[in-house]
């Protein structure tokens, strides 16, 4: 990233007793976080037990009512335990209690990406963000980093919390028709997007309690805190990046796949998190050899927009796909829509033909997938 708005004088240290109490609250937080994020992606897929009928609209509309009956008060207990959780912790720190800021509104977490913000897009009217981070130092910045304008935060609509789980449905019609998987393999498909769906859905409650909290209490900003404990193989490379800073209070804590980080504030000199971090940072940075830490200076993490979610954590060396690319199949151009869907399309089709030619049973998929191309290569020619 880019200069830091301002460096801090060196850093004032908390008792002992203060850190103990930091952690037990940290290490409460990120197991009652666990607990229900766990409790709520069975909630979520014990109605899928024995579904069978996704080419029903009127029955897949009441499985997602079912699902989000069960999900959503989860959702409300974890904003409320991560409301109550900083303001013990900013007790602990700066000896006052701030008044309690409430549970955010879960059903006000996901972006929609509108026609209107589809043609913007596309116009390059308004452009998501990409920031590379700055790699790992030899020890860990206690700067307050500057914040990316986002192009898609401000003005922006909510979307229907239903959709994302709509999308499930979506996803096993298209596995079983233009991918030709077996009603078994796209079942599984399914649970599996169902259960990310849902783990996400407590994580951006929990995320966007902290900015409520954060924004109210009068911090200098916040540090992601890790949690090696609660990941089979440590803190990924992007977390460990990413912790490596202090950012400003008002943001959205960037989010990737299955994070287990949590957050604690910064106030001035006194960043708690470096101290509760500094065991797990100083055994990557003082790795034997230096091959861990060599290994983390090479890692490129993004911080980038996600056209839903707000701001994620990207491998800078992978592929995501951006707003700009989802904004083609939301484009108010009937045209630009169908060439976003041909153009995925293809790549299936020449893949089916291959497994075709090697044996596999899936003569009726490609046949459907000639026929949609044909269909949409004539509207598009159609349209010019």
């Amino acid at each position: 990233m880019t200069a830091p708005v301002q460096t801090p004088p060196p850093q004032q240290q908390l008792s002992a007793a203060q850190i103990a109490a930091l952690l037990a609250l940290v290490q409460a937080q990120a197991e009652l976080r666990r607990q229900l994020t766990q409790a709520a992606v069975a909630a979520a897929l014990a109605p899928l037990a024995g579904f069978t009928a996704w080419w029903d609209a009127e029955a897949v509309t009441d499985l997602i009512g079912r699902i989000l009956r069960v999900v959503q008060p989860m959702q409300r207990q974890a904003a409320q335990l991560t409301d109550g959780y900083l303001t013990n912790a900013a007790l602990v720190i700066t000896g006052q209690r701030p008044r309690p800021a409430g549970a955010v509104d879960v059903t006000r977490l996901r972006r929609k990406m509108t026609e209107e913000l589809a043609d913007e897009l596309l116009a390059g009217v308004r452009q998501s963000v990409k920031v590379e981070l700055d790699r790992i130092g030899d020890e860990p910045s206690t700067e307050v980093q500057p914040s990316p304008a986002w192009g898609l935060e401000h003005d922006r609509e909510y979307q229907d919390p239903a959709e994302a789980y709509a999308r499930v449905a979506d996803g096993y019609r298209y596995a079983t028709t233009v991918l030709g998987d077996s009603p078994e393999k796209a079942q599984k498909k399914a649970e599996i997007r169902l259960a990310t769906i849902a783990e996400t859905d407590v994580t951006l409650a929990v995320r966007e309690q902290y900015r409520r909290n954060l924004s109210a209490q009068n911090a200098t900003g916040y540090r992601r805190i890790l949690h090696p404990e609660l990941s089979e193989t440590g803190p990924c490379g992007l977390c460990v990046v990413a912790a490596d800073r202090v950012y400003k209070k008002e943001d959205l804590l960037p989010l990737h796949n299955r994070c287990v980080c949590e957050v604690l504030p910064v106030y001035g000199r006194v960043d708690p998190g470096i101290t509760l971090n500094g065991d797990d940072l100083r055994r990557i940075y003082d790795a034997a050899g230096g091959n861990t830490r060599e290994d983390l200076r090479r890692v490129r993490v993004l911080m980038a927009e996600h056209g839903e979610i707000g701001p994620i954590l990207v491998h800078g060396d992978q592929h995501y796909r951006s707003p700009e690319e989802v904004a083609r199949t939301y484009a108010s151009s009937r045209q630009v829509r169908e060439q976003a869907i041909l153009d995925a399309l293809e790549p299936r089709y020449e893949e089916t033909k291959y497994r075709v030619a090697r044996g596999d049973n899936l003569s009726k998929t490609l046949r459907w997938q000639r026929a949609r191309i044909e269909e949409l290569r004539r509207s598009i020619g159609a349209a010019v």
